[in-house]
């Protein structure tokens, strides 16, 4: 029988070069699928997964590799009653997401919580630790030094 998504039909070898032209934004993308997706972006070794990944506190929360956004973090607040799809990330079961271009923009009630689950995904996805973490910005003058350590390194 065939299986449903006609991706993981490939063979090892075309589905590595599929996956190496994807980049680092298909990857994550891919991975939140389904668990077997998940599954093959992590078992996956190739170019798309040569990132240095970092977390960005300025102006808003991101996860970033190359000065490029992969995901964004966002106050569910600003949805104004949008309803969006959903997804799970780390133990969050129904995190709301949109596409903003190549960039995924999730939703959160708490965005340093956001940020952390983004973070621990991305290492588990990747296979790396957070290179930097970077502070900086008047909005992030309302969060205490104990609001950040928690983020993963």
């Amino acid at each position: 029988m065939p299986h449903p998504f006609p991706l993981f039909s490939l063979p090892y070898i075309p589905l590595k070069q599929v996956l190496d032209s994807f980049g680092p934004h298909g990857i994550i993308i891919l991975s939140l699928c389904s668990q077997r997706s998940k599954n093959v972006a992590v078992s996956y070794r190739g170019q798309s997964k040569d990132v240095q990944l970092k977390l960005k506190c300025c102006n808003g929360f991101h996860l970033c590799h190359d000065y490029t956004n992969l995901v964004d973090v966002e106050n569910v607040l600003d949805l104004d009653d949008i309803v969006l799809p959903t997804v799970p990330i780390g133990k969050f079961r129904a995190v709301q997401y949109q596409m903003d271009g190549d960039c995924l923009v999730t939703y959160w009630y708490n965005e340093l919580t956001g940020l952390t689950e983004i973070g621990n995904y991305a290492k588990e996805i990747f296979n790396r630790n957070i290179d930097e973490v970077s502070i900086e910005g008047e909005d992030m003058d309302n969060y205490t030094l104990e609001d950040f350590l928690g983020l993963p390194m």
